[in-house]
Formats: structure tokens, sequence, C-alpha cells
């Protein structure tokens, strides 16, 4: 917090990265609200989900399970006590929505909902997890190490390293350009159905290790709570857009104000 107000002193721009994990569901409003009055305007709320590794990852040394990529498939995930559960996670969205709806639009931005808030525009995702196909977004550890994405930190999501390899030929390699075409391919067909497809396209490919309700592999763990926020949102995310084509502050959809229909 010392930090923070030193920021603010200085007018420094920031944005806050908040973990969400189950005991921050239990307290949406909570958590919103300590950021406003800390006069934090930037955040983005970042579901907590990760499974903890098989045997093989296991003798490998990982504590955590490596993240997957297209066609894998697990059997049994275990996940860790601090992942935050899919329909808690899109309840606590929708609260937090609820009140950033009624009084906070125009002044405090969350993430999470200019993401949503595109993808209901039909306009290109501003984050890697909602972009039909991924691969984009590499990680540069403090090595040299060159990993697919920040997400995919382990063994086999590596590219090389900056010190010997080229990075133009490490992201276009032929690892990397399938790891980001197996975002779509292996989409199941429940998802290319959903109504909040162009919101989602699947999340994030490391947290699709679900089946969706007719068997098929490949649903992302968080499925119900995004389609949860995204569909209780989508409908004042089309107001606001028409307000924006109008030439009109998307703040007037706040309660209290008047929309006119004309």
């Amino acid at each position: 917090m010392r930090g923070l107000d030193v920021l603010k002193r200085h007018e420094v721009e920031f944005n806050i990265l908040a973990s969400v994990t189950p005991a921050a569901t239990a307290k949406p409003l909570d958590v919103y609200r300590f950021f406003r009055e800390a006069g934090v305007k930037f955040i983005q709320f970042l579901g907590i989900v990760e499974r903890l590794p098989d045997d093989a990852e296991a003798k490998q040394g990982l504590h955590l399970a490596q993240g997957l990529i297209g066609g894998d498939v697990v059997a049994s995930p275990k996940l860790t006590p601090w992942s935050v559960g899919p329909v808690d996670y899109g309840r606590f969205l929708c609260e937090i929505f609820d009140e950033w709806l009624g009084r906070d639009v125009g002044s405090i931005f969350v993430m999470n909902f200019e993401w949503a808030m595109a993808g209901s525009m039909g306009r290109p995702a501003m984050v890697c997890k909602f972009m039909p196909q991924c691969g984009s977004a590499p990680v540069v550890e403090h090595n040299g190490e060159v990993y697919s994405c920040d997400h995919y930190v382990y063994p086999r999501s590596r590219l090389g390293n900056i010190a010997t390899d080229d990075l133009r030929e490490m992201m276009a390699s032929p690892a990397q350009r399938n790891f980001g075409q197996a975002k779509m391919t292996t989409l199941p067909k429940y998802c290319r159905n959903c109504p909040v497809l162009a919101s989602c396209w699947g999340g994030c490919p490391k947290h699709r290790f679900m089946q969706t309700p007719d068997g098929q592999d490949g649903l992302n763990y968080l499925c119900a709570g995004y389609r949860k926020f995204f569909l209780r949102a989508a409908p004042h995310f089309q107001a606001m857009a028409a307000l924006l084509k109008a030439g009109r502050p998307a703040a007037e959809i706040m309660r209290g104000k008047v929309i006119s229909r004309q």
C-alpha cells in the first residue's frame, strides 16, 4: 500500500491484478470497494485455477501441473485448494458488475468488463485468453529462457533462449504455430454453439481440462462462470455500445440516468 501511495503521489498510471481465490469470492463487494476506496482506477480480476501434478510431472519435480497443449486429456483433474470455483467466480464478477454499473461506469475501469464489452461489440479481444487463437504472448524469463506463454512456463513449452536462439524463429516455429492454432482446432462443439462464443472463445487453453455435457473433452474449467457473467452483462454492454455509437458517454447507462430511445 505504501508503494501504491508513491505511484499515486507521482501520478504514475497503474493497473491492479487481483487474484480471485475461494476466499475472495465470499466477499466480492468488499474486495471491489477496497480497491475503489484506495483510489484504484484500473483493475483486473484473475480467477486462480491450478491443477496438482500427475505422477509423471511430480517425478520431474513440478509442484503444479503443466498447461495443456491441444488435444491433451486429463482423466481426473485434481485442483489446488486455492483454485476458485467456476460458478463462484461468475457470481463474483456479476456482483461487482452490478455495483460498477450503478455508480462507477467511466470512472473505474475493470478489465474483465472491458474485454467482455469488446466481445459483445464484435471487436477483437484485448487479452489473449479471449481470442480465437493464441500464441502471440510469449514470455522471456530472467535467464533468457523463452516459453510459449506466461501461463506455460513449463519444460515442454520451452521454445529456446534469447542468448542462443533467434526470437523471430522461435515465434515462427511449428511448435509455437501449433500451440496457437490448437486453441481453435480443439474447441468442442458445445463451445462452438454457445451464445457467448464471441466473448469467450474457449478461454485459456491451460484451463480446458473438463468435459462438455455431451462428454467431449476440452471444456474450460471456468465455463459456467464465464457463461453466467457474459449472459448477465451482454444486454448492458449492448446498451452502452448504442450510447457510444450515438456519440454519448457510456456512463449514461448508470441507474438514475435517462437514456433516450430515439
